[in-house]
């Protein structure tokens, strides 16, 4: 296989074209290479990168792009890598620069002029540029290297050297980079021309993704801690203080957060592509809002906010400009130069600056502040299953590459409640490839992670609550001086900055250098910042806030309630890197005795051990070891119990959290090995007059020679006050107190009672045998109860099957009173059989029956009831999820009797006995009357499907099947699985009448966890997912490829599904 092409005026050879024969006539031959020769670059001096047979082959591309250049009267052609919002991400749909050059960096600007091209990339980018640049066509500019011009100083040289003026498309522009341009053009007498996109024209519709369709969805108060009228008030507050009427919003995370609104069109990002004007009088003249109206459902719709169509966004921006009641409009500094163009001078809040939005949200309410904090467990959970899985992997003499680490990474991470999605692509990198900063595996380039190699883990997640971004550095073998001496260093900066005390209006870069000082000590040196603000389930790269030396005019000072990464590095090409991140919140620290002066700290909410074999602890002073065992110590206390039952998470975890120790004497020829430290940053003594903080951690206190002052510090150790869910033990005053004036507690209490539920026809309802389960897990006698109004007998038949599970009698209560099962005829009876036996535990399977019931039983016996359990831990111990999954609760509970019901989906359904046994079947007698209540009616809709709950293989289908009729399809596949499958469907295609509401999945549906889920023209809205990724194995099937169903999906098929499911069915069928 031969492609002939030439560079630089040289000949060579790539894999890229098949040529049919290798016996071709030579002048064919000759005639490809003269064809492929007159389309490239001729002599370009600067382009050092080599071209390669990976490299996409853009000639015909730039060939199309020059056509419709000349057509336009522009000699140049600027194409950037941004939406039109200015996206850190984009769809793929949006991805023009990646379509024309190949390179797909996140950073980069293209340059097209009628005789050359060029691309810009930042030092992060340059290995991912080399491999992907079509460089025999393509200029790499490596951005900020000696020699290299900046983008702006080429474009006024290549200006100068042609007739026709430089253009670029306006709405993917920023304003602040059209000025500079123009600034720099003038000096030639040349200005920007403001074109349509250009590439749009020529990328083939047949090769171009399609744009995302994908469901906008409501972010609920539960999370979002503010309702929309709320964030509109706090808003327009900011407006009228700056003395503007109006402001134009086009930065998605902003539109997200202020219309508590949520999506999935840009990778990695719950948004939405959207534009918003808000006014000062917005209760008068109601906000805009503009989106894709077929991509929010009616009842999405944010109260007293106007809708308008994505497409009427610049006929209304033009009504607004010219509006003669609004005289002031406040817009970002980051909006396009096409919003910018069409606001009059005269009415522009100047000068620019970051949007009122931005400011505020940056700022988290209690209830963001909570999620921030509470989801950080969750992440380590899945960061430290994920540790001892590789750990484990290795040991084993098993191979793992970088791309397969970071997919069983996400495997842990699907099973945290209400994860949506990474936060940003995964970067696993392997020995020197941990030295790329932002470096991209892929399955092609992979590499093996060893044990003689750091490995070097940056990740982060997306959930309903919140949004992380974590990096460790491991370790699996016995890591060489140089890299222990680096990470050390590292970690020395994270904790120096954690440890920081700062009076209010600090920013950021005068705080950079406390990260960098103990690796200037080495001579060593990192090229990024210290750190970037972090968005509430929006953004992982959040302004106006940072850490980062370099000045920005439009950085803010640091404030409570911020919150902001934390991540030293040092990377030595070609050999190993280092990086370290935690997530960190600002929070406010004390009040000076002197001029009232108000004080901030950080504390770190991230807890996931450091890597004790790269810790050199002959650098470490005593302050900064105790700081690391005590954040070690925090670590294993809040995961431990978390991972029970994962021996190698927990080994991973213990082995890294032990205590360390510094070694009894040290001796080194280095003056930089010695443990004493004359940075101000190590001591632990204060001098300053004003530097009285509180610490919550008690075992962090320093001594002072100032003696007004008591100096604390919070590092990532001290214990900040949480009402962390994950981590709450219930050993409440109030258990504690009914314990000793209970009547009843004195009692001679043994033995478990299951409620056994049954349906119809004397069936056993499926969550009783999950229900057997969880009781058996308690380790004592068992009885069951069964009430009816008849069939009690076949039913108390069918429980005797399971007589493995330690049951010793069942009860039947057989009586017309118990027809429909009405709580106010069972509960007295329940209670008559308590007394007579007193249990210490009853159960029963989360359903309506025994919701009904229970809880009325636990007030007749003055106890608690507990709800939903998910895990048996003890007797006494149990777990269960709380604030809607959000977080795993575990309690105790004291009372003399528990009262649960338990969640099916959380527990095996019980097996029956292989062997033969007996189990004693009782009658009871129970003569109930019931005055209290009355059975009317019950709607039941007949199917001989299981119920969605129960059932081992869900069809689901979306809106993408387009009508009622199509649901057959479904319904066709699902029968092919008597007894064992159904039908479930998303909100949307409920919405659209395709099916009844019974069959909803998601966050307001049903949540189900079946052994197979089949998603069928489901796009994966962040609401369904919440109510189905738990499922064993899940399948999609979408014809758009980059729909986020597929990102927590086991398998995928992209096509029509109209074609794929006939199809499906006719082969199902045959087998």
């Amino acid at each position: 296989m031969l492609i002939i092409r030439t560079f630089n005026g040289k000949t060579n050879v790539y894999n890229r074209m098949k040529i049919i024969s290798r016996f071709s006539n030579m002048f064919v031959f000759i005639l490809i290479l003269i064809i492929f020769s007159s389309s490239f670059v001729n002599g370009a001096d600067q382009n050092t990168c080599t071209p390669n047979s990976i490299q996409k082959n853009t000639s015909t591309i730039l060939s199309n792009l020059r056509r419709e250049m000349q057509n336009e009267g522009i000699g140049i052609y600027v194409i950037f890598s941004d939406d039109e919002h200015g996206s850190e991400y984009t769809q793929l749909y949006d991805r023009r620069r990646d379509w024309i050059t190949g390179f797909s960096g996140s950073a980069g600007i293209a340059v097209v002029s009628l005789r050359t091209a060029a691309l810009w990339t930042d030092s992060r980018y340059f290995t991912q540029a080399e491999e992907q640049l079509d460089c025999a066509n393509w200029l790499l500019m490596r951005d900020r290297n000696p020699g290299v011009p900046t983008l702006i100083n080429w474009l006024v040289s290549e200006a100068n050297q042609t007739a026709l003026p430089p253009g670029t498309t306006t709405v993917f522009t920023t304003t602040s980079w059209w000025t500079s341009a123009n600034t720099a053009l003038k000096g030639i007498g040349k200005e920007l021309r403001p074109v349509n996109d250009l590439v749009d024209r020529i990328w083939p519709a047949g090769e171009r993704p399609n744009q995302s369709q994908n469901s906008i969805v409501t972010h609920e108060i539960q999370y979002a801690g503010e309702t929309v009228a709320q964030k509109l008030n706090r808003t327009t507050n900011e407006i009228k203080r700056r003395g503007a009427t109006t402001t134009v919003i086009n930065a998605l995370d902003e539109i997200a957060w202020l219309f508590n609104l949520r999506g999935s069109d840009i990778p990695y990002n719950p948004f939405f592509k959207s534009y918003a004007i808000v006014h000062a009088n917005y209760e008068v003249n109601q906000p805009e809002l503009f989106v894709n109206l077929s991509q929010l459902n009616t009842n999405q719709h944010p109260p007293g906010v106007r809708l308008f169509d994505y497409s009427m966004f610049w006929s209304r921006l033009n009504i607004t400009a010219t509006d003669t009641n609004i005289s002031r409009i406040w817009v970002s500094a980051k909006v396009s130069q096409a919003i910018l163009s069409l606001i009059p001078n005269n009415k522009l809040l100047l000068p620019l600056s970051n949007s009122p939005v931005q400011r505020i949200k940056a700022r988290k309410n209690p209830i963001e502040r909570k999620g921030m904090q509470d989801c950080q467990i969750r992440d380590s959970i899945a960061r430290m299953k994920h540790l001892g899985w590789l750990e484990q992997q290795l040991n084993d003499g098993k191979s793992v590459n970088e791309t397969q680490s970071s997919e069983q990474l996400l495997v842990y991470q699907k099973q945290q409640v209400i994860f949506q999605f990474p936060s940003f692509r995964t970067i696993s990198a392997s020995g020197d490839r941990a030295a790329i900063i932002h470096y991209s595996a892929t399955p092609d380039t992979a590499r093996l992670i060893t044990k003689n190699e750091v490995y070097l883990l940056d990740a982060g997640s997306q959930y309903l609550d919140c949004t992380t971004d974590i990096t460790r550095t491991h370790h699996f073998g016995s890591p060489k001086n140089l890299e222990k001496r680096a990470y050390t260093r590292v970690l020395q900066g994270v904790l120096d900055i954690a440890d920081a005390v700062f009076p209010t209006g600090t920013y950021g870069r005068s705080l950079d250098h406390l990260g960098r000082m103990h690796l200037y000590r080495d001579g060593m040196t990192f090229g990024h910042g210290i750190g970037h603000g972090i968005g509430h389930f929006l953004s992982v790269h959040e302004g106006p806030q940072r850490i980062a030396s370099a000045y920005s005019q439009y950085e803010e000072a640091l404030a409570d309630e911020m919150f902001i990464s934390n991540e030293p590095g040092f990377y030595k090409p070609d050999d190993f890197g280092i990086r370290i991140e935690d997530d960190i919140e600002v929070v406010l620290a004390n009040k000076s005795t002197y001029d009232n002066t108000q004080y901030l700290r950080f504390n770190t909410i991230t807890l996931l051990p450091y890597e004790r074999s790269l810790i050199d602890v002959t650098l470490l002073t005593n302050a900064q070891l105790n700081t690391i065992n005590q954040y070690h110590t925090k670590v294993a206390q809040a995961l431990e119990p978390l991972l029970s039952g994962d021996e190698a998470a927990l080994n991973a975890l213990r082995s890294r959290t032990a205590r360390i120790d510094l070694p009894s004497t040290t001796t080194s020829n280095s003056p930089s090995s010695t443990t004493t430290s004359n940075s101000p940053s190590s001591t632990t003594t204060s001098n300053s007059p004003s530097s009285t903080t509180t610490s919550n951690s008690p075992s962090s206190t320093t001594t002072s020679n100032s003696p007004s002052s008591a100096t604390t510090s919070n590092p990532p150790s001290s214990t900040t006050t949480s009402t962390s869910p994950n981590r709450m033990m219930l050993h409440s005053r109030y258990f504690l107190n009914r314990l000793a004036t209970s009547t009843i507690h004195s009692r001679c209490f043994a033995g478990t009672l299951v409620l056994a539920e049954q349906v119809d026809n004397g069936k056993l309802a499926p969550v009783t045998l999950n229900t057997l389960t969880a009781a058996s897990q308690l380790k004592q006698d068992v009885d069951c109860v069964i009430f009816g109004s008849e069939k009690t007998n076949e039913t108390a038949n069918e429980l005797q099957k399971f007589n493995n599970l330690n049951i010793k009698r069942i009860f039947v209560a057989e009586n017309a009173a118990f027809k429909n099962l009405l709580s106010e005829s069972v509960t007295p009876a329940l209670l008559d059989l308590q007394k007579k036996n007193n249990y210490t535990h009853i159960l029963g399977g989360s359903s309506t029956f025994t919701k009904s019931i229970l809880p009325r039983l636990a007030a007749l016996l003055d106890v608690q009831p507990i709800s939903d359990i998910t895990k048996v831990i003890d007797k006494d111990q149990f777990m269960r999820l709380i604030y809607a999954g959000n977080a795993i609760l575990k309690l105790k509970s004291n009372d003399p009797i528990k009262i649960l019901t338990v969640r099916g989906t959380a527990f095996e359904a019980a097996k029956p006995a292989t062997g033969s046994g007996e189990v004693k079947v009782e009658k009871l007698d129970s003569s109930v009357k019931n005055d209290l209540s009355e059975f009317v009616t019950r709607q039941v809709q007949q199917s001989e499907r299981p119920e969605l709950p129960s059932a081992r293989i869900i069809f689901s289908g979306g809106r993408a099947l387009k009508s009622k009729e199509n649901f057959k399809l479904l319904y066709d596949l699902a029968d092919l699985f008597p007894g064992q499958a159904t039908v479930g469907a998303s909100r949307a295609a409920v919405d659209a009448g395709y099916c009844p509401n019974d069959l909803q999945i998601g966050q307001t549906g049903k949540i189900v966890a079946p052994e197979l889920y089949i998603a069928i023209g489901i796009s994966g809205a962040i609401q369904h997912i919440a109510g189905m990724k738990d499922s064993k194995v899940i399948v999609a099937i979408n014809k758009d490829g980059d729909a986020p169903i597929f990102s927590i999906a086991d398998y995928g098929l992209t096509g029509d599904l109209f074609k794929i499911l006939p199809e499906l069915t006719e082969k199902l069928k045959k087998k």
